[in-house]
């Protein structure tokens, strides 16, 4: 069993608690989460599930023996069926004891950051190559492909005629690239809706995507920092 909110349910209990979160619920009946949440344990016999069990190094260290028993026994019980299950974590806290085939993701070297930066943000690539090439604490940061691609979906909106006048904008911090790519979020999905928003609905919304891109990414110590809240909150 895996405890959850103070309570104790089997892991096929606790995925099926996850799959009908409020949001799903809110989608409807016809949202294809309530049908998985409902069935899992027959779509696990049937072998139909893949199952990403995302940093696991972030589960609390109270209890994190039992629950990753937990998970390694789940694992274990349903892969025979024909089932697929990936982990994640941080390299330094890879546990051996996983017995899995394990899958290294490295840093982007420079080539790499080029490449991606080409593909994502053509217009202003090369101007973004050049400045990071000059700043080692940047290319340091920008090898983290979520940064990479946060500085790629900030700059995208940029034309040629624009990024000959004012160049490439770079934040000097993570936490300012980070407001800014949720500014960047938050603008794409204002011109998204159906009419305007006033300024609550523009408050609701940035939160609604702080929960949703961001917060299991970046962790409560980021969060804490108040990037994006100018009032203080």
């Amino acid at each position: 069993s895996t405890h959850y909110d103070g309570g104790s349910l089997t892991t096929i209990d606790w995925g099926a608690t996850l799959l009908s979160h409020e949001q799903v619920r809110q989608g409807g009946t016809a949202h294809p989460l309530c049908h998985v949440a409902q069935n899992i344990e027959a779509l696990l016999k049937e072998g139909r599930v893949a199952c990403i069990f995302d940093a696991l190094d972030e589960m609390p260290r109270q209890g994190y023996a039992e629950r990753f028993q937990s998970l390694q026994a789940f694992m274990k019980a349903w892969a025979p069926y024909g089932n697929r299950f990936v982990c994640s974590c941080r390299l330094q806290d890879y546990d051996p004891a996983l017995d899995a085939d394990a899958v290294v993701i490295a840093p982007f070297d420079r080539g790499r950051i080029a490449s991606f930066l080409r593909r994502s943000a053509p217009g202003i690539a090369e101007a973004l190559v050049r400045r990071i090439a000059g700043d080692e604490s940047l290319e340091a940061l920008l090898s983290n492909p979520f940064f990479l691609q946060a500085l790629a979906c900030i700059n995208r909106p940029f034309s040629d005629a624009q990024t000959r006048a004012i160049g490439p904008y770079v934040p000097e911090t993570r936490e300012r690239l980070i407001r800014a790519f949720v500014e960047a979020l938050l603008e794409e999905e204002v011109r998204r809706q159906p009419g305007p928003l006033d300024s609550t609905g523009r408050d609701t919304l940035r939160r609604f995507l702080l929960e949703r891109y961001l917060k299991d990414f970046l962790g409560r110590e980021t969060l804490a920092l108040g990037m994006l809240s100018d009032s203080g909150r």
